[in-house]
C-alpha cells in the first residue's frame, strides 16, 4: 500500500493490499478500496464507495 503526501483519510475505510493513494486527494468514510485500486492525485472519493483495481 502507498499513501501520498497530504491525503485526507476518513474513519471506517478499509485498503486492500496493493493500493495507491496518490498526493492531495480525499477518501470519505465507509470506503472499500480493493486490490491494485489506484486514486489519483487530488481526487475525491465519496462516502460508501466501493472500488475496484
Amino acid at each position: 500500500m502507498t499513501i501520498g503526501d497530504h491525503m485526507i483519510v476518513r474513519p471506517h475505510t478499509m485498503m486492500a493490499a496493493d493500493v495507491v493513494v496518490r498526493d492531495y486527494g480525499t477518501v470519505a468514510a465507509q470506503v472499500f478500496l480493493g486490490r491494485r485500486a489506484v486514486i489519483e492525485e487530488n481526487a475525491y472519493v465519496g462516502a460508501g464507495a466501493k472500488v475496484r483495481g
